[in-house]
């Protein structure tokens, strides 16, 4: 084999060996951090173990009648989870399409990936901490009931997020750092995520009179990813004071409000299990 032949096979095996390390690898060249611009990233740490936190993934569309009524469910279990629950309100399938009646897209690439996962073509549905795999569904009546078993849960992973806002340049740095305090085994990916709450618009309602409501009140709505559904590899076989910090630099949709909007962070193993996530609004 001559000298151009095996260049092109070493050329081959990096690409394929990179796509294995890197699922959605676009995204992280469009989020990459700047640090040309912005200097060296700031080091985070955490203190210690707090405890598992849970994420609630709600599949919703604005033409679901019964979706406003898992919406109070998820909205509830939040506000009672001790900051340790974060929801993700996913607009996905047939009932999140657009019409005249409905004209505003929710809808998401990320969330149609979220969705395809679940094999469902139902809303509404939900999935807690993905427990049971990617297609594992609950009903919102035991949201709940699932959210407490996992977080009576241990994890050996802890998290933290920082963000910093470059008013100059729109850009939102984004910095995650994990440090795990126990051994695990596997391959761990980051899925990096922003949602905006407080937006008001036509849904579907069957618990009101007109079965409609036109100015309602959508949070938790997915907005798009930094690291892409599949999310980035960011340690393996982790041991005891095994670490990782990803940064990433956004350059924000002015659309969107920055004060309502929440980074999450969400460490999965190999099956899509949930090990560990955090939510975090914007410090500007």
């Amino acid at each position: 084999m001559n000298r151009i032949s095996l260049i092109l096979v070493s050329i081959i095996i990096l690409l394929f060996s990179s796509c294995d390390k890197l699922e959605d690898p676009q995204f992280y060249l469009e989020n990459e951090y700047k640090i040309g611009v912005y200097g060296d990233p700031p080091s985070l740490s955490v203190t210690g173990q707090t405890g598992k936190n849970v994420l609630i993934e709600d599949f919703t569309a604005h033409k679901c009648g019964n979706c406003p009524q898992a919406a109070i469910i998820a909205e509830d279990i939040v506000a009672n989870g001790g900051g340790k629950v974060f929801a993700l309100a996913i607009h996905a399938g047939s009932l999140a399409l657009t019409d005249e009646n409905y004209p505003t897209d929710w809808t998401t690439e990320e969330g149609d990936v979220f969705y395809t996962q679940t094999e469902s073509f139902n809303n509404p549905i939900g999935r807690i901490n993905r427990f049971g795999g990617l297609n594992n569904i609950y009903p919102y009546t035991l949201w709940e009931e699932i959210t407490d078993s996992e977080l009576q849960l241990e994890t050996p992973l802890e998290l933290e997020i920082e963000t910093n806002f470059e008013v100059e340049n729109n850009d939102l740095n984004i910095h995650v750092y994990g440090k795990y305090f126990d051994a695990i085994s596997g391959s761990h990916n980051l899925i990096v995520l922003i949602s905006e709450s407080h937006l008001f618009d036509r849904q579907l309602d069957y618990s009101q009179p007109e079965t409609y409501v036109e100015d309602y009140e959508f949070n938790h709505v997915l907005r798009c990813s930094l690291t892409g559904a599949l999310g980035l590899e960011v340690v393996s076989n982790p041991e005891v004071n095994s670490d990782f910090q990803s940064d990433f630099t956004f350059n924000w949709n002015n659309e969107w409000d920055i004060d309502n909007c929440e980074i999450l962070a969400i460490v999965c193993d190999e099956n899509g299990y949930v090990i560990n996530c955090l939510g975090n609004y914007i410090e500007e």
